[in-house]
């Protein structure tokens, strides 16, 4: 299920049509053609999915979710939080965070915009100059508090990738990709 992080972003700005009849309607859509369990791996529609949620078809396993509890596994320390102006300023992160336990450290508005640049590199294909930026935003993240940075928007992780510092973050993608295997082998395993 795609959706255009944009329009996504634009709303959360105070512009921009609101994408969430949209993101219903296909997920409407994905169970109508058979799908058990829902997934989005885009973190700033989960905005927008936590104001539906009861009008989902079927069940969803949440990025936002999934992504603290991988963080919650890998560190006690916290982690920097590495997402769109936009996720930043709807604190889906943050409140998620806050009720699992979960301390997440926000860059200060500068290194923000530098992630928000990152992530429009990343999207323009440029992704020597995303991870040249983000090599930077790392470096001075990681002086000021040596933590894990959480990926909290997709397109982070391919700049991590440019530089080859995978290792550094706790990635959305995989977080949803790990937590989806591992709900459906648990469906599975309770039918057999």
């Amino acid at each position: 299920m795609a959706t255009n992080t944009g329009q996504d972003q634009s709303h959360i700005e105070g512009g921009g049509e609101d994408p969430s009849p949209y993101l219903l309607e296909g997920l409407r859509k994905l169970a109508s053609w058979g799908a058990d369990l829902l997934a989005i791996p885009c973190n700033t529609a989960h905005y927008f999915i936590d104001k539906m949620e009861a009008d989902l078809p079927k069940p969803l396993i949440h990025i936002v979710e999934a992504t603290l509890e991988e963080t919650k596994r890998r560190t006690s320390g916290g982690a920097w939080l590495l997402a769109t102006c936009g996720t930043i300023k709807t604190e889906l992160y943050q409140k998620h965070a806050q009720e699992m336990g979960v301390q997440l450290l926000l860059p200060e508005k500068s290194s923000q915009e530098q992630i928000q640049n990152c992530i429009e590199l990343v999207k323009k294909n440029d992704l020597r100059g995303a991870g040249s930026l983000l090599k930077d935003i790392l470096s001075s993240l990681s002086r000021e508090r040596d933590l894990p940075f959480v990926a909290a928007c997709t397109e982070i992780p391919l700049a991590f990738k440019a530089i080859g510092k995978e290792g550094l973050m706790i990635s959305s993608l995989d977080a949803l990709a790990l937590k989806c295997i591992s709900v459906i082998y648990d469906q599975k395993s309770l039918c057999s």
